[in-house]
């Protein structure tokens, strides 16, 4: 016969929610993407985003992707939240977030206006070199069919890893 304590304990682990396989997913293909990463290209459109452009790095935290300067400065912020993952690819929620400005440590962007926009992205990692392909559309509603940009809205980025990003 169990004692009190140990029915307890036997109910809580049972009725305890356990993880859903789409849930693990979901997780392990986020703690696959956390990192910096270098710009290698990227596309707007139909046009190529210049190598000037290209300077900075993507941070991805486990519930964050921003945007900083070559000198470190973060210029686009947003927070994301990973919907669905199917080989290999994974569909995000995205919805711009205020940014810390370098002269007075409070948050902003460069437009108040785009505070709290949301958008829709597809996102490919291959582990083994190190490549992330990001499309998505800030301000659209549905994600992206493929890792073609089909409008002017749709921005494309191949990005490389460069490093582990604290958690």
């Amino acid at each position: 016969m169990l004692s009190l304590s140990a029915s307890i304990a036997l109910a809580a682990l049972t009725l305890a929610p356990t993880p859903t396989p789409s849930q693990d997913a979901r997780e392990s293909f986020r703690d696959s993407l956390l990192g910096v990463y270098a710009m290698e290209r990227g596309q707007r459109g139909d046009e190529r985003v210049s190598d000037e452009e290209l300077q900075g790095t993507v941070r991805i935290t486990p519930d964050r992707i921003s945007l900083h300067r070559a000198d470190g400065g973060e210029i686009y912020a947003a927070r994301y939240q990973i919907d669905e993952v199917s080989d290999g690819s994974g569909r995000l929620s995205l919805e711009t977030v205020k940014v810390k400005s370098e002269t007075d440590d409070e948050l902003q962007t460069e437009s108040d206006d785009t505070v709290g926009t949301k958008g829709k992205a597809l996102v490919s990692l291959d582990e083994t070199p190190g490549f992330l392909t990001l499309i998505y559309d800030a301000q659209g509603e549905d994600y992206p069919d493929d890792f073609k940009p089909d409008h002017e809205k749709e921005h494309l980025f191949v990005l490389k890893k460069q490093d582990a990003v604290d958690q």
